[in-house]
């Protein structure tokens, strides 16, 4: 009974061709005929947008964001990134705000919310832990968890009501987290009152294969 959705990248802006009845490309994305130039009019990263500090400037972002999804009549956009610079080795890094989790917390916010004002989806990721890109099987115990990578999450979901979520290829310990009851129905649903749809990551893992 879900109805149809056409959804995109990401954290930098919608990475697609405005509608055929446009002729150029959106802020992100130069246009079919210019795909292999480089591209000026691509939006900040998250981790720079967050150097200024500046919540009034994200929820502009994330408005334009929205307006973008009007003109390339995308339902929703896979942003903001909300897991935290727990190393520098990270290759997702770009994709998030900062290593501290109020920051993530109230910029993850005001992103979801500037997002939704125009009508789109916000599909905040990954949910959650996603500190590195290869072996994702953090060990950490539920005050960690809390106070850490799951405060962006529970913000832009509490606070700025995103409506949807990707789950992250990681596992905690040993469990997948995009099949992890505690995760998906204990925290996301029953404690942060999260009505939206859930959907996973890329599905490319063996672990992933076997639920």
């Amino acid at each position: 009974g879900y109805p149809g959705t056409i959804e995109n990248d990401g954290p930098s802006g919608i990475v697609t061709n405005y509608s055929s009845k446009y002729d150029h490309g959106s802020t992100i994305f130069p246009g079919i005929e210019n795909y292999s130039s480089i591209n000026p009019r691509m939006y900040p990263s998250q981790s720079l947008i967050a150097s200024a500090f500046n919540r009034n400037l994200v929820y502009e972002q994330g408005r334009m964001f929205g307006e973008d999804s009007l003109y390339t009549e995308q339902t929703e956009i896979w942003a903001p990134g909300l897991n935290l610079h727990r190393t520098p080795y990270s290759g997702r890094n770009f994709e998030y705000y900062s290593e501290d989790s109020q920051m993530t917390y109230i910029l993850g916010a005001e992103m979801a919310s500037g997002i939704q004002s125009n009508g789109a989806i916000c599909a905040v990721k990954h949910f959650a832990f996603n500190d590195y890109e290869t072996n994702r099987s953090p060990f950490l115990n539920e005050q960690t968890a809390r106070e850490n990578g799951l405060r962006g999450f529970e913000g832009a979901i509490t606070v700025g009501h995103a409506r949807n979520v990707m789950t992250t290829l990681a596992r905690i310990g040993v469990d997948w987290i995009g099949q992890d009851s505690e995760m998906q129905d204990s925290i996301l649903r029953a404690e942060w009152g999260f009505d939206g749809y859930v959907v996973t990551d890329n599905a490319i893992q063996p672990y992933m294969k076997e639920y």
